[in-house]
């Protein structure tokens, strides 16, 4: 699926300066971030999931450590999308890995993402570099 046209009005947060950087403040993070060209993208889809798609803000997680779900590893996904479980704890059900507009979304992307999903155990992931958006299952 084309995206560009879907991302295009998004807005995005507010810039803020830190030791001479531009920022954003991450509202999925809470924190100030450093406006990259793959951030910008991350930030744009995050908030169209949220608008377009109804994924509720507490469940997606920005640029998590695998860790953080019993991984041994230092990598970390650009967004988690996570259901509420029966027991009230967030779950992962799916991926997306976020490129800057100007990388072409390759073999080795995909595979970075699908390394993802099977790690984290789940059966969705999405890549997107802002101009076309894919979904696998």
């Amino acid at each position: 699926m084309l995206i560009e046209n879907e991302l295009k009005p998004i807005g995005l947060p507010k810039k803020y300066q830190r030791n001479g950087h531009d920022c954003f403040f991450d509202p999925y993070r809470e924190k100030l971030i450093p406006v990259t060209p793959e951030e910008i993208i991350r930030q744009k889809v995050a908030a169209w999931l949220e608008a377009k798609l109804n994924v509720p803000r507490n469940c997606m997680i920005l640029e998590q450590h695998l860790s953080h779900y019993g991984i041994d590893s230092k990598d970390r996904a650009d967004i988690i999308i996570h259901q509420v479980d029966e027991n009230g704890m967030l779950a992962p059900i799916a991926v997306v890995e976020c490129k800057a507009d100007t990388v072409a979304i390759s073999n080795k992307t995909l595979e970075q993402c699908f390394g993802y999903a099977d790690r984290l155990g789940i059966n969705y992931a999405f890549v997107t570099n802002g101009i076309s958006f894919l979904s696998y299952h």
